[in-house]
């Protein structure tokens, strides 16, 4: 069952499983990048993550294409929904982020191959997960 994310440890888990199973999913990932808005960015581990996948609650590649698919029932996929549940989990807002947009678009193009040469990455927003020191 899809839940909505409601704590850190919830969306860094969800992290930590999108990147564990992200190269065997790459066409997911490709498409996230060019589709996806927000992103969860993990310091300690260097990390990215969609907020659409972060934002749930033990997420992983089965539960998000089944989610694509309308086959999970749970909490409504949702976009808007997981931003806020982020948002509200991590206590910042999303913000623009240069140097992260553009480790992004590192990171997507050296794992996965992704040409980003048509999206727009300027659209990109980031929430960064709390480190211990941050605390």
């Amino acid at each position: 069952m899809r839940c909505l994310a409601k704590s850190i440890t919830e969306i860094r888990g969800s992290v930590n499983v999108f990147n564990a199973e992200a190269r065997a999913n790459p066409d997911c990932v490709r498409s996230l990048l060019s589709l996806s808005r927000y992103w969860v960015y993990d310091p300690i581990q260097d990390m990215f993550a969609p907020a659409k996948f972060a934002g749930f609650a033990s997420m992983d590649f089965q539960m998000y294409l089944g989610s694509r698919r309308d086959e999970v029932p749970g909490d409504k996929f949702d976009g808007h929904l997981t931003r806020i549940a982020v948002e509200e989990a991590l206590g910042v807002a999303f913000v623009d982020d240069p140097s992260l947009r553009a480790r992004l678009a590192d990171w997507g193009q050296q794992l996965y191959g992704a040409d980003l040469s048509g999206v727009n990455t300027a659209k990109w927003r980031f929430a960064s997960l709390p480190t211990p020191d941050a605390r």
